[in-house]
């Protein structure tokens, strides 16, 4: 057995002069392969794989095979590098410069490597533009679209060039100015507007603002609009959802039209600008509608006590509706007419006060929450409190003696201390009394005040903003106005003189002007007219202007009749047994009066919504028979 091998083994060693190569899977002997320049008789007994001449050659990159250090036939190693899914060892080996296990990878603009046609890792050629400091061979390589010296360099918004995120020269995306209108846009935040159409900015109106911003019902207001971004062309004006007419565009800035008509329509609404490619532009509430046409129904009559004077109107059941209540002269007792709230009333319920109850106020002098009633006796010269049980029903009358023959009165806290107290034009007397109330429903003994001669009314109000109470007091014989500041402590001033027209009647206080400061209206039964002073900040008063009603107006009230926010006057003329109504221009003056009619004896009127159509209605006391007259409002 030893024989044969070692006769085996020369005999291969017989085969190669080297002793290497030659080794075949048949081939009895093994032997390792030949090195560059030993002997070969094929490629295969060659470490190279390469034989030539019967000799050995070196490996080259060019022989066409994978040999040396080579990863893949001539390529990879010490040779060139591998194109893609050839062999490879390393990332060194690739021509991409990504090796995924043993093959080279396809580059990509995401495998971090400069590669393909990219002039930076995964960016410019074929993958996304590079960012400022990254390498580049074209400006269309850089976001920036500036490549210097193949450095992409960092754009600006002022470069004139739309580069980095820019939706357009020098405006857009995230870093530079919002476009304006008709430059390129990638959303609406790159816009101006806010508008992005079809990647345009697109022109987006605003308002500011709406002049005048009142008018009624019936339309035909002429109006001017500002704002910007109206469009030439195609652009639309609504107010509470129906197109204005005549519109003209003044402006980009302007826009004239007038008011449409709005039947029956009272409030705020909306004015809406639309431009011809769609947007639009809202102003809240901003144009307010009144009623057109002011017109009343017939009077209808209401029982109440005999020779009723004056009339309060106040939820004195707690039941959301408006009440009523009456002082009846003749039959010395007050008449109280609960509400239904359709303008209908129940039965009035009477209840005794003093002798020749005139007139008659609401208020909660106990603190319970629940109205009171307060009404002066002529003929007692007393007031009579009646508490309310919050029912509509009331406690028998507590009388406190007052001056002599009280006539009109007011409530107010005159010493601040969150208390109700009343005041009283005692007409005979000429004097004011004050009666300071506890805050449980009773009040301590009258303090008089001189006034001036025959007194009828009194009005309370912070004339002077100073937060102190002060009063006004209607002189019948002296055809004026005493005006007392309050010192807050249930002290007055001296009183200020103003003139009236003759005989000052039962007056009412608002603002006629709206300018914050309270005015005073007066009656004047002898000249057929009232007198309106316009309040100043100080307390002091203008001279008055007057403005014609019905003959012998006794009692004036304030209400704004057709909701177009200006108080008007209304009046209960006795002479001509009417209510004339005056409606406010909202400067303090009054278109003329116009009257209602049928009401016998007129005295006093009031007002109140009493069937809840938010319109107020009218009414008014009947001295002369035991009725008050109500008139509905049916303005449209």
């Amino acid at each position: 057995m030893r024989l044969i091998c070692i006769v085996s083994f020369a005999f291969c060693l017989s085969l190669l002069p080297t002793g290497c190569g030659g080794t075949t899977p048949s081939s009895p002997c093994g032997a390792s392969l030949c090195a560059t320049g030993q002997a070969c008789t094929a490629a295969s007994d060659c470490q190279s794989a390469v034989c030539t001449a019967a000799v050995c050659a070196a490996p080259t990159c060019t022989d066409g095979i994978k040999n040396g250090t080579e990863t893949d036939a001539d390529c990879g190693g010490a040779c060139g590098k591998c194109v893609d899914t050839k062999g490879c060892a390393a990332a060194a080996d690739c021509q991409s410069g990504v090796c995924t296990g043993t093959a080279c990878a396809v580059p990509s603009c995401t495998d971090k490597v400069k590669n393909g046609t990219e002039t930076d890792a995964d960016c410019g050629g074929a993958c996304g533009k590079c960012g400022a400091g990254k390498a580049c061979a074209a400006p269309g390589d850089c976001l920036s679209t500036l490549c210097m010296s193949n450095l992409c360099i960092a754009g600006t918004c002022l470069d004139k060039i739309k580069n980095n995120t820019e939706s357009d020269v020098d405006c857009g995306g995230d870093a530079c100015p919002k476009c304006t209108v008709d430059m390129a846009c990638v959303a609406p935040t790159d816009c101006q507007t806010g508008a992005c159409d079809q990647n345009k900015c697109a022109l987006v109106p605003t308002l500011s603002k709406i002049t005048p911003a009142l008018g009624p019902s019936t339309g035909n207001t002429p109006f001017t609009l500002m704002g910007d971004g109206f469009q030439t062309t195609g652009t639309t004006v609504t107010i509470d959802g129906v197109a204005a007419a005549s519109l003209q565009l003044m402006s980009p800035q302007q826009i004239s039209a007038i008011s449409p008509v709005r039947p029956g329509k009272a409030g705020k609404v909306d004015v809406v600008v639309t431009n011809g490619n769609g947007h639009k532009a809202t102003l809240t509430q901003a144009f307010k509608y009144f009623y057109g046409n002011l017109t009343f129904g017939a009077g209808v009559t209401l029982g109440t006590g005999s020779s009723p004077n004056g009339i309060v109107v106040a939820d004195l059941n707690g039941d959301g509706k408006l009440d009523m209540a009456t002082g009846n002269f003749n039959s010395s007792n007050i008449s109280v007419l609960i509400g239904v709230g359709d303008g209908t009333f129940k039965t009035a319920v009477n209840y005794p006060a003093g002798s020749s109850t005139g007139f008659i106020v609401a208020g909660d002098f106990n603190g319970d929450m629940k109205p009171d009633l307060a009404a002066t006796n002529l003929g007692t010269n007393n007031v009579s409190i009646f508490i309310g049980i919050g029912d509509g029903t009331f406690k028998a009358a507590v009388n406190y003696l007052v001056g002599t023959s009280p006539l009109a009165l007011s409530t107010g806290d005159f010493n601040g201390d969150k208390k109700l107290d009343l005041v009283i034009a005692n007409r005979d007397s000429g004097n004011v009394s004050i009666l300071q109330g506890v805050g449980d429903g009773t009040f301590k003994a009258a303090v008089n005040i001189t006034s001036g001669k025959s007194p009828v009314s009194v009005v309370t109000g912070d004339f002077n903003g100073d937060t102190k109470l002060d009063m006004a007091v209607s002189n019948l014989g002296d055809n004026n106005v005493a005006v007392f500041l309050g010192n807050g402590d249930n002290t007055f001033k001296g009183a200020a003189l103003y003139t009236a027209g003759t005989g000052a009647g039962v007056m009412s206080m608002g603002d006629l002007n709206n300018d914050s400061y309270p005015d005073l209206v007066v009656p004047n039964l002898g000249s057929n007219n009232v007198s309106i002073f316009l309040g100043k900040s100080d307390g002091t008063f203008q001279a008055a202007v007057n403005f014609g009603t019905g003959m012998t107006p006794v009692g004036a009230a304030l209400v704004d009749f057709n909701l177009d926010g200006y108080l008007d006057v209304i009046t209960a003329n006795n002479g001509s047994s009417t209510v004339s109504v005056l409606l406010g221009k909202g400067d303090g003056s009054f278109q003329a009066a116009t009257s209602l009619l049928g009401v016998t004896g007129a005295y006093i009127p009031a007002t109140g919504d009493f069937d809840g159509d938010g319109r107020p209605e009218v009414v008014a006391s009947n001295k002369s028979y035991g009725t008050i007259t109500l008139f509905k409002n049916t303005a449209q």
